[in-house]
């Protein structure tokens, strides 16, 4: 079902042409969080129906809704072959565009192209400069309409100026010709207004003010800067010139990235020094993401640079591999380095209440957890756990005694100080918990007599022992971390965990350390330890961005890039294939893409032979299709054979790449053989 997404959209796309960007079900018959942020302008629309409980919500910062709505029209369309279905939706594309290039939000009269307030690249949130002088409160996507300060972001010229082109195709097809023709003239007008303006010969500028008089230090050039929509614009209609320059400057990138970044798909590059929520080589901030790798390497594959292609795939998939057999949404453009730091571990030895294991029994001493559950197999001693040294108690060196269980039922009734005399930049705890909420309140309590508090949260601060798990921390540096997992007596894994925090007053005098807990839930303390440098955990790889996005970009790169097979027609009736396997080393794979919304497919088989020949047998349902075989690098085809009948064919040369082309037409059972 490909068609229904659309139809929503088109029946409550708003009178003068609006297109929302969320439709958001259920909500309460009350005013929404969204009602209250965007008031004004006709942002949110809740329908009139008193039953409703559905609203539809614009972003006021974004440029997207219309040519995203139009392109949604035209895969669907192109998936379906349902032409009657396409047509009843040509008069919705019309008005988005008339809005789109009208509304005052979003269209800029001075230089005839699409505007918005300042963001990254296509992200919903402005600069914090902007957000305290606009008058929009703490509202980052929100937009004053007489102080925010606009500019021409170029990808939403590029992908509107394409979705002209696309909607001018499809009023060809319905026999609407003039308005065609209108359609066509006005994306080749965005797109040169754009290129004048925006060209930088290497790479689009980010974002073009219309307030000259703007001055804010991001730390960082933006004419320098190459950001996410370079890639987009490689598969929405960019000149090959262009295209190519692009290409380059992701290669250029990729010679001069940090040694730990995943790769040189970088959403921003260089990233913003200051200046936004996003920090650094993080999210739309210079994190690095499949999204623009899917882009670029379909890019790469079209336009000669089909070993780039391969090389991004690839490498797509060790990323993968490396992140556990799957491929996030974004991930960290450069990996934090560890500081130079010294060690101070606090003993517990005085402080210590129980033993590291279980006897069976319900004696003082025992491990709270159980044989379920106890923690004989810990290392002892001074050990590393996440980077952060701690001294663990052997129990027995110290009358079975190893770790301090705080509970309000023990000896301690829930509250034990830790002197500690000295001072301190950071704190880390080596800790669990089997409470299901709140573990407890560490306090730190400095000479002078203040306090500083935090509470230790499940799932937060702490986690239970038995199977540890944390939720994935994709934002900056982690505050908690499991630090080991290994066998109880009776269960496969038991676990704690690494806590660390900076001392909000490094200046200051630490007396002593509070751990109060009064619950009788068990919070078990195994180390502390101090540091003279920041507190810092290694992060993990990923960043935020959800991960169906880049899945979708990087599998359009695999089926039409790699893998060859494009819909060029209607449902497959009319199609190109372009296999590429020789430059990946594959010598022999099968593959198939169908739509089954309509049914249309192409399946084939391709082989590379011991004397380098080639063998491709495909089959699919297309009136019409064309073969642009790659060859490899130095050789030229000698004979081309369908169904053992040497056939006239072509050549087409991309750059260094130089490919066989011919068409077969009727459905039915190729078999091809190109021999070298």
């Amino acid at each position: 079902d490909v068609k229904t997404g659309i139809d929503l959209y088109a029946d409550g796309q708003r009178e003068d042409g609006l297109i929302w960007d969320n439709y958001k079900h259920p909500y309460p018959d009350i005013q929404s969080f969204w009602e209250q942020r965007f008031d004004y302008g006709g942002f949110v629309y809740r329908p009139e129906d008193k039953l409703s409980t559905a609203i539809f919500v614009r972003v006021p910062v974004e440029n997207m809704g219309e040519h995203t709505f139009i392109e949604g029209v035209y895969y669907a369309w192109k998936a379906t072959g349902d032409t009657p279905w396409m047509m009843d939706k040509l008069d919705n594309a019309i008005k988005a565009v008339e809005f789109a290039t009208s509304s005052p939000y979003y269209w800029s009269e001075e230089k005839q192209l699409l505007k918005r307030p300042y963001t990254i690249d296509r992200w919903d949130f402005q600069s914090q400069y902007d957000v305290e002088i606009t008058g929009s409160g703490a509202d980052y996507m929100a937009v004053n309409i007489d102080r925010t300060h606009f500019g021409i972001m170029y990808g939403d010229n590029t992908c509107m100026a394409n979705a002209c082109h696309l909607l001018a195709e499809m009023l060809d097809t319905a026999g609407r010709t003039e308005e065609a023709n209108k359609m066509r003239e006005k994306g080749d007008g965005i797109w040169k207004r754009l290129n004048d303006l925006s060209w930088r010969g290497t790479h689009y500028l980010h974002w073009y003010p219309l307030n000259n008089n703007r001055n804010f230090d991001f730390g960082v050039n933006p004419e320098e800067q190459v950001t996410l929509s370079n890639a987009m614009a490689l598969i929405r209609g960019l000149d090959h010139d262009k295209s190519a320059a692009i290409i380059q400057t992701y290669q250029r990138i990729k010679d001069e990235m940090p040694d730990s970044s995943p790769g040189e798909w970088y959403m921003c590059y260089p990233p913003f020094e200051r200046g936004w929520t996003a920090p650094k080589w993080e999210y739309m901030n210079g994190g690095v993401s499949p999204i623009l790798a899917g882009d670029l390497a379909l890019g790469a594959f079209e336009n000669g640079f089909e070993e780039y292609g391969i090389d991004i795939m690839e490498r797509l998939r060790l990323l993968g591999l490396r992140s556990g057999f799957f491929l996030d949404g974004c991930y960290k453009g450069k990996m934090p380095e560890e500081p130079q730091r010294t060690f101070t571990t606090l003993s517990l030895k005085d402080f210590a209440n129980t033993d590291l294991m279980a006897d069976g029994t319900d004696k003082p001493g025992n491990w709270p957890g159980g044989e379920i559950a106890d923690f004989r197999n810990l290392p002892v001693g001074k050990n590393k756990f996440q980077g952060i040294e701690f001294d663990v108690i052997d129990p027995a060196n110290n009358q079975r005694k190893s770790c301090l269980v705080v509970n309000n039922a023990r000896e301690n009734h829930g509250m034990v100080e830790v002197p500690v005399n000295r001072s301190a930049q950071s704190i880390y705890l080596l800790h669990v918990s089997d409470a299901p909420t709140l573990a407890g309140v560490f306090i730190i309590e400095y000479e002078d007599g203040t306090r500083t508090n935090k509470l230790i949260r499940t799932g937060q601060e702490i986690g239970h022992f038995w199977y540890p798990t944390l939720p994935k921390d994709k934002k900056g540096i982690p505050s908690n971390q499991i630090a080991w997992k290994g066998e109880s007596t009776k269960v496969k894994e038991v676990g704690n965990y690494v806590f660390g925090m900076n001392n909000p007053h490094p200046d200051k005098a630490i007396k002593s350390l509070h751990f109060h807990n009064p619950e009788k839930t068990n919070w078990a303390i195994f180390g502390i330890t101090l540091s003279d440098a920041e507190h810092f955990l290694e992060p993990s790889i990923f960043s935020t961005i959800p991960a169906h996005w880049g899945a979708a970009h990087v599998f359009k790169a695999m089926t039409e890039g790699l893998t060859g097979i494009k819909n060029t027609g209607l449902a497959f009736d009319k199609l190109t294939l372009t296999p590429k396997w020789d430059l990946a080393g594959v010598k022999d794979v099968s593959a198939t893409a169908k739509y089954e919304c309509s049914g249309g497919y192409l399946s084939y088989r391709y082989r590379k032979t011991e004397s380098g020949n080639f063998h491709l047998t495909f089959t699919g349902n297309a009136k019409e299709t064309t073969v642009e075989f790659l060859l490899p690098k130095g050789y030229e085809a000698k004979t081309v054979m369908i169904n053992e009948q040497a056939i006239n064919y072509s050549t087409k040369k991309v750059r260094d790449s130089n490919y066989v082309v011919f068409k077969t037409e009727n459905p039915g059972v190729y078999n091809v053989k190109i021999n070298l």
